[in-house]
């Protein structure tokens, strides 16, 4: 192995001449004055371009060295690196340390725990056709033959294989399905031939060759066998193959992955990280029957032994055999034998992160990125974009180093491992790390291979990076001589002569980015902008012939591709401009104009396809779909509410055992359990005319729009439907709402005050029923409520007695609340009186918090009001507030009846108003406090110790019967240490903002605002997908009321009463759900830093 990396050639030094040295000095100095003048001169022009990011483009252009691309090539292609094995290892560390020795600001790896596959090396994977003796009249190759470079002969070659193949050894009929698709086997069952119970041969070329094994399996095949055909791989004949051509020879065999699931198979969805929860195989996604590639020559002698109907013309390929069906053999008694070893297995997988930390918004990012591991030596796929990575990186740290560059955003560069089997390294990254990548990502710019092929570029791309991608190829010189001459200087101008988009004349065809490498979990799971870029081959020729083969080699791309490794150094250059382009721009350069114009031509072609048949079910394409009544959650069964008066005379004529004496009320009854009346022969009858029906409800918002972040907003919400007159609930709360907005609005037109972050303030419709109106417009507005909320702050009614104040609130919005009380003047004469000057003095004195003596009580919020939404699906920290009755009494009495009136409120709890005053003061004065401030005063301790408190609760009450599972709580416990230690390590840092850089207030307000939302799971708690919140959410058995990890909680509560199977399956629920649990809270920890890694 090459320990030394070669950068640049550098001429030799020679001796100065003494005059040249003076001279050069006094240049020198005459420079230094120069540049200070110049300083001087600019002195305050912050905004202005740096000079080196005007001319980026030009330097970069002139710094890519072919010669280091293909050294790095030559590097990487030595030998056989596979996903998890020794080799890919070592390439690891070894792109690690050269990204060292580049002199990036930070390298990491990334170690993941993944399930890959393997074959036997002792023991290759065969294909045989027997004899009606069982004798072997034919048997496949185990591996590829060595045609031509030296390294083909590595004894760490690993035989022919198709990774996450199930094992096994079939003896059966043979059926050829031509390319494997829904629609080629559709035609077999038209033709009358099954492939039930019999071993497909189908052909590579037309879609995943995953699809092909599961669309087989999935109609009952035995096995599968796989083989490219000289028609599309060998279109000149066989005699024009590699290595005289880029074509693939008779022996040559695509290896490749059947997981039809992107990532590790036994982690779906979350990263395979120590304290992840693994899936038994069993349960996996990976196939169940045994899959094998072979090559053309071997896949000839099968169809030249296969029995059954010719295939259809068009299904036939380019071997001179005849093509048949099948099933079976042509003679009597002959049969096929698929012997797979492939097996599964655990291994550790790394990711190579490296950062340019950007200068003015080091937390956003532009990404870039390129697998490094291959099936054989990966000359194309990936080594050739490894090797054109390595030299953006070396030129960008030059650029940087050379001129004083540094990017306004960071360039982070990363080396994906395992990606051949399922974009396993990329995806798990994304799991653990999303919602960073989520909430900061620029943009994502993919090369899994810089060369295919050098017709001409390709691209894939989200709409909104197509002028980024237009304007850096038309800044790159072509590599083509012909095309040159031709008077097309750039690469922008032969891709959009060779590869014209013919609904845009004049500019280039870009396609759509849909699974087939690293940009994949970034635009389809974090909605991140991608595009992926490569020099391709002509589509005439439809495929990368040698694709995934032992001949993938160094001299493929450095003899037959890209001699002069030409067109990948105008790819390099393409992919550092891009890079240096997002990451430099004040404003990002956004292709909005395109993405419209994509979507209604997206639009417009699917109507073309499918509009007549929509048409023909009268189905709207204007609106909501709205479920069938009776396929939704209302009740099915009557309901209806009675008076104690009435429930009396119930009781009283109920017959049956008595109840238990904890059941018995306060009504002067015997109650009784029945069933049935004491009267033989009467009844009950339940009439219930209530019927459901559509209708409009309104929400109203309005705004204080922000001075400085007016994106930034402080909610303020209410209710103000009432199911009668709602005296308390909520129209003591709207009355409050009210007046704070009014109070808001005086101080900003008498004193000239506005708030530093919007105010927004909310009056709900129709929560009665369910929520309704805050909930609607959370999923209306729910990405920019989730990005941009500061906090919400609900009042469902302001007073339900006047014993105290009464808060629900995440633990980040405690200090808000303890601060704001202390400021407010106490309504209650007698408590003043006794010493209790404030709201905060009485809180503390009638409604203390046992675990924190000396300050009040704070609640968990469930999901009794308008902050559910807020709180529990978009992770925005909410606070609910109101004036409560003494806890012993337990109930608010007139809740939802006729008598909840202006009068009760009025007359019976707040004569003067004086207690609903002191709540809007209260409400108000937090507003401006979040509003205002210029770093968030989150509590950030607070919840540090909530998490502490909760966990320690939950283990005293759980902890011994989950120890009678063996199931470890060390990682759950070690993450809660470890959210404590970023706290208390960011707030240190807080301690060295710079208060004055508006950027560096953003980067670390974000990141508070980053908290809350990082315990949200996109999948929802066990069996409920509608609550998010991993830490705070109701229970299932009381939805008003919060609890502390409920989904752990209800996952063990009453378990030992279920029977043995439905315990396993709960037990299997707790641990899936410990380890997401246990990620967010990590995920919490990490996003009150930069760190990836």
């Amino acid at each position: 192995m090459v320990n030394n990396v070669r950068l640049t050639l550098i001429p030799s030094a020679k001796k100065m001449p003494a005059q040249r040295l003076v001279f050069m000095v006094l240049s020198g100095l005459i420079f230094v004055v120069l540049v200070v003048l110049c300083l001087l001169l600019t002195k305050g022009s912050r905004g202005a371009p740096h000079p080196a990011r005007e001319n980026a483009a030009d330097f970069i252009i002139d710094e890519v060295n072919p010669e280091n691309i293909m050294y790095y090539l030559r590097h990487l292609t030595s030998r056989p690196h596979p996903g998890g094995t020794k080799a890919e290892e070592e390439n690891a560390r070894w792109v690690a340390d050269t990204w060292r020795t580049m002199g990036l600001d930070e390298v990491h790896l990334v170690p993941f725990d993944v399930l890959l596959s393997y074959p036997k090396n002792d023991t290759p994977n065969l294909v045989r056709v027997l004899n009606e003796e069982g004798e072997a009249v034919w048997t496949s190759h185990g591996w590829q033959e060595p045609l031509y470079s030296p390294e083909e002969s590595s004894p760490e070659v690993l035989p022919n294989f198709n990774a996450y193949s199930a094992p096994g050894n079939i003896m059966g009929d043979v059926v050829y399905a031509y390319f494997g698709r829904e629609k080629d086997f559709e035609q077999l069952e038209d033709l009358g031939v099954s492939v039930e119970g019999k071993v497909v041969l189908a052909r590579y070329g037309e879609v995943f060759r995953a699809n092909i094994a599961w669309a087989a399996e999935r109609r009952g095949a035995a096995g599968v066998i796989l083989y490219t055909d000289p028609q599309q791989y060998a279109p000149m004949g066989e005699d024009a193959v590699y290595p005289k051509t880029v074509y693939m020879p008779g022996s040559g065999v695509q290896v490749g992955t059947v997981l039809l699931t992107d990532g590790d198979p036994l982690t779906p969805f979350y990263p395979a990280v120590a304290s992840a929860y693994r899936l038994p195989e069993r349960n996996s996604s990976v196939p169940k029957i045994p899959v094998q590639p072979v090559s053309y020559d071997d896949a000839r002698e099968i169809l030249r032994h296969m029995g059954g109907p010719e295939a259809p013309a068009e299904w036939r390929g380019g071997l001179n055999v005849t093509y048949r069906l099948g099933p079976g053999m042509a003679q009597a008694g002959w049969t096929l034998n698929l012997e797979v070893h492939t097996h599964n297995a655990r291994a550790t997988t790394y990711d190579v992160v490296g950062v340019i930390r950007g200068s003015e918004e080091p937390d956003r990012y532009v990404i870039l990125g390129n697998h490094r591991d291959a099936w054989v030596f990966g000359g194309v796929d990936p080594s050739s974009g490894t090797a054109a990575l390595l030299e953006v990186t070396r030129v960008l740290t030059s650029l940087r180093n050379q001129t004083g560059w540094r990017p306004r955003r960071s360039v982070v560069v990363c080396s994906w491992g395992s990606e051949e089997y399922g974009l396993v390294g990329s995806k798990e990254w994304t799991e653990q790390f999303g919602k960073q990548l989520m909430d900061r990502t620029v943009a994502y710019i993919n090369v899994d291979l810089s060369i295919e092929g050098n017709y001409s570029l390709r691209t894939l791309s989200a709409p909104l990076l197509y002028d980024t991608v237009f304007e850096a190829a038309a800044k790159v010189p072509n590599p083509d001589a012909a095309e040159v001459a031709a008077g097309r200087p750039t690469v922008y101008d032969t891709w959009a002569e060779r590869l014209p988009d013919e609904g845009h004349p004049g500019r280039p065809r870009v396609g759509i980015a849909g699974s087939g490498s690293d940009y994949r979990a970034f635009m389809h799971n974090l909605g991140v902008p991608v595009l992926d870029i490569c020099y391709t081959y002509d589509p005439k020729v439809n495929v990368e012939p040698l694709y995934h083969t032992l001949y993938e080699t160094f001299a493929l791309v450095g003899e037959l591709y890209d001699a002069g490794f030409s067109f990948q150094a105008a790819l390099t250059r393409l992919w550092a401009i891009m890079a240096v382009d997002l990451a430099d721009t004040q404003v990002l350069k956004f292709s909005l104009k395109e993405y419209s114009s994509f979507l209604a031509d997206a639009q417009e072609e699917f109507l073309q396809e499918y509009g007549d048949l929509i048409s023909s079910r009268n189905i709207s394409m204007a609106s909501a779909y709205r479920l069938p009544e009776r396929n939704s959650s209302v009740p099915k069964i009557p309901v209806q509410p009675v008076s104690y008066d009435d429930a009396r005379e119930i009781l009283r004529h109920m017959g049956g055992p008595e109840a238990p004496a904890e059941w018995r009320g306060g009504l002067n009854v015997t109650y009784r359990l029945g069933p049935g009346m004491a009267q033989a022969g009467w009844t009950l009858n339940l009439e219930v005319h209530t019927h459901n029906a559509r209708a409009t409800t309104y929400d109203v918002v309005g705004v204080i729009r922000g001075s400085e972040e007016p994106d930034r907003y402080v909610i303020l919400g209410n209710h103000r439907d009432a199911w009668v007159f709602g005296g308390v609930d909520p129209s003591s709360g709207t009355a409050a709402l009210l007046e704070v907005t009014r109070v808001l609005t005086s101080l900003r037109n008498q004193t000239g005050w506005r708030p530093r972050r919007s105010v927004v303030v909310c009056s709900w419709g129709s929560e009665e029923y369910g929520l309704v109106g805050s909930k609607e417009w959370t999923e209306q507005f729910g990405k920019q409520l989730m990005d941009r909320t500061v906090a919400y702050i609900n009042v469902d009614l302001s007073i339900e007695g006047n014993y105290s104040l009464r808060t629900l609130s995440a633990p980040l919005l405690y200090d808000t609340v303890f601060e704001a009380a202390a400021k407010v003047p106490n309504p209650d004469a007698a408590e003043v009186a006794a010493g209790r000057p404030t709201v905060y003095d009485t809180w503390a004195e009638r409604l203390p918090d046992e675990g924190h003596p000396g300050r009040p009580r704070v609640g968990i919020a469930g999901s009794g009001s308008d902050y559910r939404a807020f709180m529990h699906n978009l992770g925005v920290p909410v606070l609910d507030i109101c004036y409560t009755y003494d806890p012993k009494v337990n109930v608010e009495p007139l809740y939802h009846t006729l008598y909840e009136t202006f009068a009760l409120v009025g007359e019976l709890y707040d004569a003067g108003f004086s207690f609903q005053a002191a709540l809007t003061r209260l409400w108000a004065i937090m507003a401006v406090d979040l509003a205002d401030t210029q770093v968030l005063k989150f509590s950030l301790k607070e919840y540090s110790s909530f998490l502490a408190d909760a966990q320690e609760e939950f283990l005293q009450e759980y902890g011994d019967l989950i120890s009678s599972r063996n199931i470890s709580m060390a990682y759950f416990k070690k993450v809660v240490e470890e959210f404590s230690e970023a706290i208390y390590m960011f707030i240190d840092d807080l301690s060295h903002l710079d208060t004055s850089n508006v950027l560096a207030v953003r980067r670390v307000n974000d990141q508070l605002m980053m908290v809350e939302r990082a315990f949200i799971d996109p999948r929802g708690l066990p069996g409920r997908p509608d609550y998010n919140h991993v830490v705070m959410a109701p229970s299932i058995s009381d939805s008003y009321s919060g609890t502390a990890f409920s989904g752990l909680s209800d996952a063990l509560d009453g378990i030992q009463d279920l029977d043995p199977v439905q315990q396993e399956e709960r037990w299997a629920t707790f641990a899936q759900h410990l380890a997401a649990v246990t990620h967010y809270i990590s995920t919490a920890a990490k996003v009150l830093s930069d760190d990836l890694w």
